[in-house]
């Protein structure tokens, strides 16, 4: 779709500039998340998995709290529990 025709969108409210930040601020935070496992592999014996579980954790409180600012947490938590062999 990006060779057939014109992407621009008649709803769109954002710029260009606000997209170049946020991969700005991609790229800044990728490069520190690499520096921080180095050091964290090296000064404090870290193993892998353990560095893995605390990732993984802390992305799950951060989808949980962005699922709960913006409104979804009930609609979600009701899904969930409406079929248990989504849990």
């Amino acid at each position: 779709f990006l060779l057939t025709g014109p992407t621009a969108s008649a709803t769109a409210s954002g710029s260009s500039a606000w997209g170049l930040l946020l991969l700005v601020g991609f790229l800044v935070l990728d490069g520190f998340t690499l520096t921080m496992q180095e050091k964290l592999f090296c000064e404090n014996r870290t193993t892998t998995y353990n560095q893995m579980m605390y990732v993984n954790g802390m992305s799950s409180l951060v989808a949980l709290g962005t699922i709960a600012m913006s409104g979804d947490l009930g609609p979600a938590l009701r899904f969930a529990l409406a079929h248990g062999e989504f849990v």
